[in-house]
């Protein structure tokens, strides 16, 4: 391939666990941070790359949001991961005439989530795949999306989570009780799920 990886790791900038919180009870100072690493850092990232980008008429721009954009879950978790399709698509709107194409990916129960100590979403048995996913799947996704081939996909995301969106958003209108109580009581940070990836 004749791409240069620039990755943007944002999970640890926020330097520590951002509890959950019911939406009157988060702090300014809480909004404004998470908003300023998630999206106004992947707009800086963005502003760096792209004149290389358009420079070359080839790019591709890969962004990871999470299951918080579409699941229902706190505003504070919903409201960045959801900007972050509304970014890639504004981009791929205005960028494809440069041929830079910009998708990003949903990544929901990857076996990695508790560890990060972000949003989990582990294995259910309505789900059908019921396993967590791996790493090294979001990464398959992510290169395919990066690649030649994929020259007619901009705009999209890709969701990856086992099939659990399809099921409890589309044709459950009510998930289970108890995942809804699980998640709620979950702290979250931006993780992978949030970060910017831009191939060159």
């Amino acid at each position: 391939m004749r791409f240069l990886p620039i990755t943007a790791g944002l999970r640890e900038t926020l330097g520590g666990l951002l509890p959950a919180h019911a939406f009157g009870a988060v702090p300014f100072d809480v909004w404004k941070r998470k908003i300023e690493v998630e999206l106004t850092g992947s707009f800086f990232l963005f502003k760096a790359v792209l004149p290389r980008m358009m420079a070359q008429h080839w790019g591709r721009i890969i962004n990871f949001t999470g299951l918080a954009a579409f699941h229902r879950t706190d505003a504070l978790a919903g409201s960045t991961e959801q900007g972050m399709v509304g970014l890639t698509r504004g981009m791929a709107r205005e960028y494809g005439q440069h041929n830079i194409t910009a998708n990003c990916i949903g990544a929901g129960g990857i076996e990695t989530e508790e560890a990060d100590g972000g949003l989990s979403f582990p294995p259910g048995a309505r789900d059908p795949l019921n396993r967590w996913g791996k790493p090294e799947e979001m990464a398959f996704l992510a290169v395919a999306l990066a690649s030649e081939e994929a020259g007619y996909v901009t705009g999209q995301c890709v969701m990856a989570n086992g099939g659990k969106y399809s099921l409890y958003d589309c044709n459950d209108p009510h998930p289970r009780p108890e995942a809804r109580r699980e998640r709620s009581l979950q702290p979250h940070r931006p993780s992978l799920r949030s970060a910017g990836c831009i191939a060159l």
